[in-house]
This record gives structure tokens, sequence and C-alpha cells, in this order.
């Protein structure tokens, strides 16, 4: 077994022994250098640096929905996925949440904290099966002494990373949710991770509802997949934003209980909670 001590948190095998992390989630010690070499991260590095990476380095797994870190905890390490989709967003006290990036293989998160000494400004939750690298934070901090060039490939990736903000910032400020849906899409579709689903076009005039059999179960699984997080979470049950939702579709078939319609599909008995859905808002 992994035991991996980050501050005033002892994790084992990446996870914390509770009911928000799952047991079946694990890491696998030990990768070849030569794995490291596809990560932008790392392609600079010389075999030496390399060599030493990959004896600390840690494999780790997530299933969709799971949360890799909570926002405000201390972090174990730096995170490389290698498969999968990583969702990373704050959470205001009203309990909206704000999506700041969307991480997928090859890319890392979770650097500021292991630098600045602060608890993670962000949380990070899978999106998909999601496989990850973990490079402890003591382990990062002195191979960083011993290789220099390792230090200068952290400040490349946290400029990036800023640039990336910058960006954010002008497209909240500047740019509807269907503008900013659009031009992720699109650079998905130029790096061809772009996934094809069976989803109404944005034109399509109708909207979701969920109803009843959500009350009690708030499953959550639906949010976990909402690209422009427009479910919000009620005292007894999910409510979708009729002006923020995009018409996707992909919160649908998610849902375990079958609760969420079209608003011109919601069964007879459940007419009521299309008028329920767009009051909460």
């Amino acid at each position: 077994m992994v035991y991996l001590q980050s501050h005033n948190r002892t994790y084992l095998c990446h996870l914390q022994k509770s009911t928000e992390r799952s047991s079946e989630s694990k890491i696998n010690p030990v990768i070849p250098p030569s794995e490291l070499r596809d990560i932008p991260f790392f392609a600079a590095l010389d075999e030496p640096t390399l060599a030493d990476i990959a004896r600390k380095i840690q494999r780790c797994e997530y299933r969709p929905g799971e949360h890799i870190m909570f926002e405000g905890e201390q972090p174990p390490g730096l995170f490389f996925v290698r498969r999968g989709r990583v969702r990373l967003s704050r959470t205001a006290p009203d309990g909206r949440e704000q999506v700041l990036a969307m991480v997928g293989a090859g890319e890392n998160f979770n650097a500021v904290p292991l630098f600045d000494d602060a608890p993670n400004p962000t949380a990070a939750r899978a999106m998909s099966p999601v496989h990850c690298l973990l490079l402890p934070r003591n382990d990062l901090l002195a191979l960083i002494r011993k290789h220099p060039d390792l230090a200068l490939a952290a400040l490349r990736e946290l400029a990036g990373q800023l640039r990336d903000l910058v960006v954010l910032v002008e497209d909240l400020a500047f740019r509807s949710v269907r503008e900013r849906l659009a031009r992720q899409l699109l650079r998905e579709a130029d790096e061809g991770t772009a996934v094809l689903t069976n989803a109404p076009c944005l034109g399509a005039a109708m909207a979701y509802i969920i109803v009843e059999p959500c009350i009690g179960v708030k499953d959550a699984s639906c949010v976990a997949v909402c690209p422009v997080d427009c479910i919000y979470e009620g005292e007894d049950q999910y409510y979708i934003n009729p002006d923020e939702c995009i018409d996707c579709g992909a919160c649908e078939p998610e849902c375990p209980v079958e609760a969420i319609f079209t608003d011109d599909s919601v069964p007879e008995e459940w007419q009521s909670y299309i008028a329920k859905n767009r009051n909460f808002f």
C-alpha cells in the first residue's frame, strides 16, 4: 500500500478514507521513463531526470463523477492526465459553480498550491474514466532542487496556465454561454477530442426538465456531465436553468432514475414540474 503525506492529511492510495472517496480507486507504482517523454511537461528533460521522476511517480485511476481533490484541502502532489477529462471548478457560497478548466490527456493540474503552500484554489472532478500520474509534493520539490531544468518546466507550465486564466476572464466578461461553448467545441474539434452525440442542435427550441424521481435521490451524475453548469441543487431535487441550458442532452442518459425529459416529452403526471423548474429561477 502507498501512503502519501500531504500537510495535515494522509492519503492511502491517493484517497481519503471517507464516503466521498471511492475505495475502488487505486495507485500502482513505477512507470518507464519513456512514458514520461510523451507528456509535454517532461518532454524537454534529459534521461537522468526522467529516470529519477519515474521512480517517484504513481499511477491513479478515478471513476466518472469522482472527486480527485476538493477546494480548500491540501493537495497530495502534481497530477498529470494520461486518459480522460478532469473538470476544475470553484464554488460560490450560494452553491453556484464556475468551471475554470477542462483538463485532458497530456495536461497537468494542481501546481499552484504545491509551490505557495496554500490550499487548493479549485476542486478537481473526473468527467470520464480518468487515468492520471501523480508526483507527490515532497518528491517534486526534492527533484526540482536536484534538477534545475524541472524547475524551468514548472515555470513554463505555470505561465501557460496564467495565460489560460486571462483568456477565461475575457470570455466570462465579453462572451455569452453559447459563444463560450462554441469556442470550446471548435477547440476540441481542432484537437480531435470532441465527442459526437445524438444531442439536438443549438438552435432547437426545447428545454430539459427534472421531475419527481429525482426527489430524495439527487445523484448528481447530471451535474458532472453538464458542459455549461446550468444544473442547480434545490432543497429536494436538481433544477435546470432554461436560460443557461444549451440543449446538449448530455444530462439525460446519465440520470439513474430517468428523471430528465425535454419539456415537450414530460409525462402527463409530472407536467407540474415544468412550472416548478422554471419558477425555481
